[in-house]
């Protein structure tokens, strides 16, 4: 799952569990944050307390998925001919098996 911030930084994830644990929750409820998983749909990332929630929603972006990981991705190297290809592409699970900053 990629993982969107206001200042168009995105934060590609394996999990929504590993993603829920490196958000902050203040971040959270600020609104800094809007996501997909690897079909598009859109996620939905909630706080409450210090713990964060994120689950995917039967609201399919897929279109929009794709354009917003390719916008804040320009100078990555992004694979694959799917959503979930072009995801798996930047994770690097030997160098950051949490998450991979996309930059």
């Amino acid at each position: 799952m990629v993982v969107v911030d206001t200042d168009a930084e995105a934060f590609a994830f394996a999990s929504a569990d590993l993603a829920a644990q490196w958000l902050e929750a203040t971040d959270v409820v600020d609104g800094e944050f809007h996501g997909y998983d690897a079909l598009g749909n859109v996620l939905e990332i909630t706080a409450r307390g210090e713990d964060v929630f994120v689950a995917s929603t039967d609201d399919n972006a897929y279109d929009a998925a794709v354009a917003d990981l390719q916008r804040v991705t320009s100078r990555n190297r992004v694979s694959g001919e799917s959503l979930d290809e072009m995801i798996r592409s930047l994770i690097v699970p030997h160098r950051t098996p949490l998450f991979r900053r996309l930059r």
